[in-house]
């Protein structure tokens, strides 16, 4: 069984760019403190699990090197897999109410 465990800050996975003659506009942008604004898709059972607003700095990570003002420099979501059993487990997120167009 392989223990799964990854942790995105928002610099990492909520910060969506599109890239228009190398300038860089900022689509969507979340601190993943809350699970609000956020929906899981995950294997049956409790074999997966996601922390959001997780304190990454417990886990001997630095903070984040781009971080902004107003940011929590060690503070993410962490999802974790693979937990119990020996089975293949799951979790993705993806942001609800937003509408992405165009190229």
């Amino acid at each position: 069984m392989r223990n799964f465990l990854l942790i995105f800050h928002v610099t990492m996975i909520a910060v969506f760019f599109s890239s228009v003659c190398s300038a860089q506009t900022i689509l969507f942008q979340d601190q993943m403190n809350s699970a609000v604004g956020w929906g899981t898709n995950q294997s049956p059972g409790a074999d997966s699990y996601s922390n959001f607003g997780y304190d990454y700095s417990a886990d001997g990570i630095p903070e984040a090197p781009h971080f902004q003002a107003g940011d929590t420099a060690t503070s993410g979501v962490k999802l974790e897999a693979n937990l119990f059993s020996g089975a293949s487990s799951y979790i993705t997120l993806y942001p609800t109410g937003q509408n992405f167009t165009g190229n």
